[in-house]
């Protein structure tokens, strides 16, 4: 269902989804078809000729993007636990060459 049904009957599904979704995020199965998702490519120039001028997106469904968010913000508390100092990719405000730098400075 795209995001417009939920957020025009939220007053009649929101507790129904939010069971739903808590009961994912406490170990329950996911559901079928909760996880899929549609790939479609959107055109960077008026009129594509080439591969590289497509854009890739997913659209997943919208319990399934509740569910990733929840788990990204629970992620996003021990994450900077977990990442040693000289990790830096995918971490906001260091970039990959920080340690090809470093690294020459300690050799």
């Amino acid at each position: 269902m795209a995001s417009l049904f939920y957020r025009r009957f939220w007053g009649l599904i929101g507790d129904r989804v939010k069971g739903e979704v808590l009961g994912v995020l406490n170990g329950a199965e996911l559901p079928r078809g909760w996880n899929d998702t549609l790939i479609v490519l959107i055109p960077k120039v008026d009129k594509p000729e080439k591969l590289k001028e497509l854009r890739p997106i997913s659209l997943c469904t919208i319990l399934y993007k509740l569910i990733s968010k929840v788990l990204a913000n629970r992620l996003k508390l021990v994450l900077p636990e977990v990442i040693s100092q000289s990790q830096s990719t995918f971490v906001p405000g260091r970039l990959i060459t920080d340690n090809v730098s470093a690294s020459r400075l300690v050799v």
